[in-house]
């Protein structure tokens, strides 16, 4: 707080969050005045102090169930092409926002979106639930 009054800097002490990276939060002092928190969001990605994605890659799977329930929909209603941009639109758009922070996260993490990725292909293909969608 000194070092922004010193520098003419303001900030609104309401909205102002502390979040200390790193495993070993013991040897660093806590700005009295701010909030100490374990995640925080920023331009839509979810950083938390350990900076090991489980909040983003929770809020990004929760997006694209929703999403396959949308695609679902319009696949049942719709053409192929009309489908594939919904995909695109709702599904895929959500996927790759991000993707250069977050894409070195844990493999389980991975594991969660690519399942949900391989569901809406198998719902663009018509594929039932178990059926292989490497082809």
């Amino acid at each position: 707080l000194q070092y922004c009054q010193n520098h003419g800097l303001v900030f609104n002490e309401d909205k102002t969050k502390q979040l200390i990276f790193g495993s070993k939060k013991d040897n660093i002092s806590h700005i009295p005045d701010l909030q100490a928190v374990n995640s925080s969001k920023h331009l839509g990605i979810n950083f938390d102090d350990n900076l090991s994605w489980a909040v983003q890659i929770d809020e990004l799977c929760n997006k694209l169930s929703r999403a396959l329930f949308a695609i679902k929909r319009t696949k049942a209603v719709s053409a192929t092409e009309t489908v594939k941009i919904a995909y695109q639109a709702l599904f895929e758009s959500h996927l790759r926002y991000g993707i250069l922070v977050w894409g070195a996260s844990s493999t389980k993490n991975l594991e969660r979106v690519l399942l949900l990725q391989k569901r809406a292909l198998r719902i663009m293909a018509g594929l039932r639930p178990l059926d292989s969608c490497r082809q």
